[in-house]
């Protein structure tokens, strides 16, 4: 009996044992949770109608299905890069005779507009150079940015043929008298920064002097308001300066690679070619190239940062008389200049759009990825840019990762802006 209640005892024991295990199997098992079936549908995302960039930014992982959403795995975009869009407008372009309004400029596609120019004095000192057109432009460019807040707009002293520059830079007394007058200038007619075009030092003394110019004016600036040049692109003119310590007084620098070719020229040729053309009778290994890409590379070399680089871009031609019929025109011998849209051989971009190019025959350097035109009953040939050619240095500057793009003139786009949206479109 003592053995039977004993064998009952661990019957009941084993019973109670096994019930017990039952139990806490059932309680271990997870109710079921939204959870995982939100997990899974959020893995099919890419067939969704979702912007196909937006796939692009996912950035693989091996947990990903155990993140509570999808979103934990996106890597956020990088800042897009903001390049600059620089005009200078001519203040002669503004004359009633011209029909140009400053309300004309385009500035929701600008970032800076260099009004140009202020000159310097025999005594060294910042002054006018056209009191009058001053005076009918300064307060409709205050008007400007108060419609425009974002846009900068800049003093640029100086100018093809400018004087006084050397006599201005030759001591550190008559620099600090310059810097002190320009900076006054600038702040007294409500500009945002200076924009130097000394064109050109002519020997090793004056580059020094331009270079210690420039210092002082950052100095007399400091960091808040903003100090550029125009800097040539020719070789003869750009070497002989420290580049890679002026860049560092300066915010960025405005390149002209522009004037390549013209009336100085022996024969016809490209106003601003980007590449060297292959036609071109003087590119050899030994010549220097007159290129927009060798000038560019020219001041990456000596130091200058791209992004301090800001590639210019002409909106007129330059054109030639007396050209031979023979490879359309270009690389010829010529005989005088035309007249152009104001004298010159110098053709303003809508002048071209409305007297030229319905009459020429346009032709396509595919080396140098600029056009030309000619006329062999006129014997006229002109080089100059169009929205096709300003695409393709558009895309050269995004490529390269410059500083953007400067244009030379702003009043001669045609009516409806064909060049300025064309660089806008590419650069945004």
């Amino acid at each position: 009996m003592q053995k039977a209640e004993s064998i009952i005892g661990l019957l009941l024991l084993f019973w109670f044992c096994v019930a017990c295990a039952t139990e806490k199997t059932v309680t271990a098992i997870p109710t079921p949770s939204p959870e995982p079936t939100r997990a899974v549908t959020e893995t099919r995302l890419p067939t969704a109608t979702v912007a196909p960039t937006a796939t692009a930014t996912l950035t693989p992982s091996p947990t990903a299905t155990a993140a509570p959403t999808a979103t934990a795995t996106l890597t956020p975009s990088p800042t897009p890069r903001a390049f600059r869009l620089i005009a200078y407008l001519a203040s002669w372009s503004t004359a009633p005779s011209r029909g140009f309004r400053i309300a004309d400029i385009p500035a929701d596609k600008l970032t800076h507009l260099n009004y140009a120019f202020a000159s310097v004095s025999p005594q060294g000192e910042c002054v006018s150079s056209d009191a009058s057109a001053d005076a009918r432009n300064f307060p409709e460019l205050r008007k400007l940015k108060r419609q425009f807040p974002h846009l900068k707009i800049f003093i640029s002293l100086g100018g093809a043929g400018a004087q006084n520059f050397a006599n201005a830079a030759k001591n550190a007394e008559a620099r600090q008298k310059f810097a002190q007058s320009c900076v006054a200038w600038m702040k007294q007619n409500d500009f945002d920064g200076i924009d130097v075009d000394w064109e050109f030092p002519k020997n090793a003394e004056e580059k020094q002097n331009y270079a210690a110019l420039l210092a002082e004016l950052r100095a007399r600036l400091g960091t808040r308001d903003r100090l550029t040049i125009a800097a040539p692109a020719g070789p003869e003119q750009a070497t002989g300066v420290a580049w890679d310590k002026v860049a560092r007084d300066l915010d960025w620098i405005n390149l002209m690679t522009y004037d390549f070719a013209g009336p100085w020229s022996a024969l016809t040729g490209l106003n601003a070619p980007l590449y060297a053309s292959a036609s071109d009778p003087s590119k050899n290994k030994n010549a220097p190239l007159y290129d927009g890409h060798a000038a560019t590379q020219a001041y990456i070399t000596a130091g200058v940062p791209p992004d301090k680089i800001v590639f210019g871009v002409p909106f007129y031609g330059r054109g030639w008389k007396g050209v031979p019929d023979a490879n359309n025109g270009l690389f010829q011998k010529f005989n005088g200049i035309p007249q152009g849209t104001r004298g010159g051989g110098a053709f303003d971009y809508r002048d071209l759009k409305k007297n030229y190019l319905p009459t020429y025959t346009r032709y396509w350097d595919a080396a140098a990825q600029v056009p030309w035109l000619y006329n062999p009953a006129t014997q006229i040939a002109i080089s100059y840019d169009d929205p096709e050619s300003l695409a393709r240095k558009t895309e050269y500057v995004t490529a390269h990762k410059l500083g953007g793009v400067m244009i030379w003139e702003i009043s001669t786009d045609d009516e409806q802006g064909s060049l300025i949206n064309t660089i806008h479109a590419r650069l945004r």
